[in-house]
């Protein structure tokens, strides 16, 4: 937050109105414009990709040496289908492709 210049005190708004847009929380939204069931597995795995979790970090971008200390892994990972599947899915509709 201090590399963004922001303090817990700049989310007050976000806080009073519980982190909702026009009065609707995320799934809500979601719900309106996808399917309810698919919010839980895409938030999930979307959330996972965005803010990183210690699994995540251990899977793809750190490798254990020796010592016990780690490492970058920066070998190439491919794209995990898992994320890509749902990814075209959301974005090959508004394109008129799908």
């Amino acid at each position: 937050m201090d590399f963004e210049r922001l303090t817990k005190d700049d989310f007050a708004a976000q806080k009073k109105n519980r982190w909702q847009l026009q009065g609707k929380s995320l799934r809500t939204i979601f719900a309106e414009i996808e399917h309810d069931d698919l919010y839980s597995p895409i938030y999930g795995m979307m959330s996972e990709s965005i803010h990183g979790s210690w699994n995540e970090s251990m899977d793809w971008s750190l490798v254990r040496n020796d010592d016990g200390t780690f490492s970058a892994f920066t070998d190439y990972h491919p794209a995990d289908i898992r994320f890509m599947t749902p990814t075209l899915n959301f974005t090959l509709r508004p394109s008129g492709c799908g």
